[in-house]
């Protein structure tokens, strides 16, 4: 993942989602002294709102408890735990009441946190049949762990692209990744800007390749704790290979970030526009909001490139 998108949730939704889980707990039916009784018992009061640490917990305690259990038994169980975690219901979006477009219209975010090159938008009208939202990314996946298939903290807007054509059904419990609610933003960008002037020099303002723009990911220091999680999650989401599907993109940027300084803004603002008494803010200059990069195409990847122009500075 690129960015942290932990308080992407209101205390509201995390109320609501909680009453929302906790109900169909109360409703079920389950057979006293069965695996599924046990864990219910043990956790109830973890699957609606519980962050990942706490997930992973319930997921080590069902392979626990479930260790000596013949195959048809622990297949009834998880069929079990599909019928009570119905993930399938909750997303309908013909479904009254709280679901999954309701809780994706919530969101603080509107990019995908594991790319951020396409949105994760919602519209979404209860009257309405036509409606859109992103995939809900189960990170510890339903089909493994359909226990945790209504867990807030197990479901992460995203694209298609990451969601159903490169994750897949990959286990992040058994081979870890950078989670969006959870860890920190260890995949970052750096810019040789020097680089990149010698390079515009000799090529001209069109062509060239993603070395010719003078950006790369920075490298893993050796013995991070995060060191597998960081490189499996950039290989997984195809984090480098994308970059080369932006060169333009990110060369108009680093363009505008070398030919902008606040002096010259200033002098825009009075010489220029203050007789309309309108002002030009960074931001519009930039044609990017360093403070809202989370909600912003390539956000992460643009504000290591402003950090860096401003440190050759």
């Amino acid at each position: 993942m690129l960015i942290n998108i932990q308080d992407i949730w209101h205390a509201d939704v995390l109320r609501t989602h909680d009453e929302y889980v906790s109900d169909i707990i109360d409703k079920a039916i389950v057979a006293p002294g069965s695996y599924l009784d046990v864990l219910i018992k043990k956790h109830r009061n973890h699957f609606a709102i519980a962050e990942p640490k706490q997930l992973r917990l319930i997921i080590k305690s069902v392979k626990d408890m479930t260790s000596s259990a013949c195959h048809a038994t622990y297949q009834e169980f998880l069929e079990d735990c599909k019928k009570i975690f119905n993930y399938g219901k909750f997303s309908d979006k013909d479904k009254k009441g709280w679901n999954a477009f309701q809780l994706c219209a919530s969101s603080m975010y509107q990019m995908c946190p594991y790319c951020q090159q396409a949105g994760a938008l919602t519209v979404y009208r209860e009257s309405d049949t036509q409606a859109f939202r992103p995939t809900l990314d189960h990170f510890y996946p339903k089909a493994q762990y359909p226990f945790l298939g209504l867990s807030l903290y197990n479901l992460i807007p995203s694209c298609h692209s990451c969601n159903s054509s490169l994750k897949t059904t990959a286990d992040f419990y058994e081979e870890e990744h950078l989670h969006p609610f959870e860890d920190g933003e260890l995949i970052r960008y750096e810019w040789d800007v020097e680089q990149y002037l010698r390079n515009r020099e000799a090529i001209g303002p069109i062509g060239g390749s993603l070395d010719l723009n003078g950006v790369s990911i920075q490298s893993i220091p050796a013995g991070h704790i995060k060191s597998a999680s960081i490189k499996n999650s950039i290989s997984t989401f195809l984090i480098e290979e994308r970059l080369t599907l932006n060169l333009m993109s990110l060369r108009r940027f680093q363009d505008i970030l070398l030919y902008y300084s606040p002096e010259r803004l200033a002098e825009a603002n009075a010489k220029i526009l203050s007789p309309s008494g309108w002002t030009l803010t960074e931001d519009q200059a930039l044609q990017f909001s360093y403070k809202d990069y989370k909600n912003e195409w390539l956000g992460r990847l643009k504000a290591d490139l402003y950090d860096a122009a401003w440190v050759r500075i």
